[in-house]
């Protein structure tokens, strides 16, 4: 993956026998949720993504998350909680490239 990376490519393409796997390189990060927004069609009436100084997260949240977390936003306690975030990688002016929420981070607090 690191050749591929050093050589430009986004990923790899594996392939066994019939099988064929996109493989893209991931990485986490630890950020503070900033905003949020309520969803739109089937996420009306719940979480539809979260924002922070990385940029807004709205995949990766299970339905139920969305209902908890949409709880949380409401009742105010939402905003300053820290979350981990997967992504392709960072872009060059500092925003989530493909960011995907991997869960909330309790154990972690705003420095």
């Amino acid at each position: 993956m690191e050749y591929a990376n050093d050589l430009g490519h986004e990923g790899l393409v594996l392939r066994q026998r019939n099988h064929w796997i996109k493989v893209k390189p991931e990485e986490t990060h630890d950020v503070t949720i900033t905003g949020f927004f309520e969803g739109r069609g089937k996420h009306s009436g719940r979480l539809g993504y979260v924002t922070t100084a990385k940029g807004g997260v709205g995949s990766g949240f299970s339905d139920t998350e969305r209902e908890l977390l949409w709880a949380e936003a409401k009742a105010g306690r939402l905003v300053g909680q820290m979350i981990e975030v997967s992504c392709l990688e960072i872009t060059l002016d500092g925003q989530f490239r493909h960011p995907f929420f991997v869960r909330m981070r309790p154990d972690k607090t705003v420095t």
